[in-house]
């Protein structure tokens, strides 16, 4: 049900954009980084943490609302890499997300942004957790995420950036379905804007 949503929104946005009914200017996102995961389980907050590096492809819309602001949206996947727990069972996460973007250009060079959306967040588990042998087994959340970065222009239509996203998960793992771990993410990113 809350995939179907998801995707729903997706196909509206894209249909919207599509239309050319707004002026703005489309953008590609790449970054890398690392990121901090916390995993639950049995319902109860196992207090893990593990740290892994990461890597974001995006694109997104943005509109100008006068000199200093701009807003817009943006899809993205994010791998979040692997993350060892307990000494033997290895997660593997990543996320597909949707988010509403809004700027603020400080100079002609420098803005900030903050953005909030929703994430479809998937983990794959494998190892031994005690003598119980995991083999492939999957979760998944549709979670609420938020986030703040800083780009600087470094040419008309490249700029580079940093940003800090954090993805609520499921950090209880309150069942098999929703043991996505929660993630702070950190990355550096490079932006290439169609003009």
């Amino acid at each position: 049900m809350k995939l179907r949503s998801l995707k729903n929104v997706i196909a509206l946005t894209a249909l919207l954009a599509s239309t050319g009914a707004f002026a703005g200017n489309f953008y590609a996102e790449g970054g890398a980084g690392g990121n901090i995961q916390q995993v639950g389980g049995g319902g109860e907050d196992t207090g893990l943490f593990e740290g892994a590096a990461s890597a974001r492809l995006a694109g997104g819309y943005e509109q100008a609302i006068d000199d200093n602001w701009k807003f817009g949206g943006e899809l993205g996947y994010n791998y979040f890499g692997n993350a060892e727990y307990l000494g033997g069972i290895v997660l593997k996460s990543s996320a597909i997300d949707l988010s509403g973007v809004g700027s603020y250009q400080i100079t002609n060079k420098l803005s900030v942004f903050a953005k909030g959306g929703v994430a479809y967040m998937m983990l794959k588990a494998q190892g031994i957790n005690g003598f119980e042998i995991i083999g492939n087994n999957t979760a998944h959340d549709v979670s609420p995420l938020v986030g703040l970065g800083i780009n600087y222009a470094v040419t008309d239509t490249f700029s580079l950036g940093t940003s800090a996203t954090y993805y609520w998960g499921a950090p209880t793992g309150d069942s098999a379905d929703h043991a996505a771990p929660a993630v702070a993410n950190f990355l550096v990113n490079a932006r290439y804007t169609f003009k």
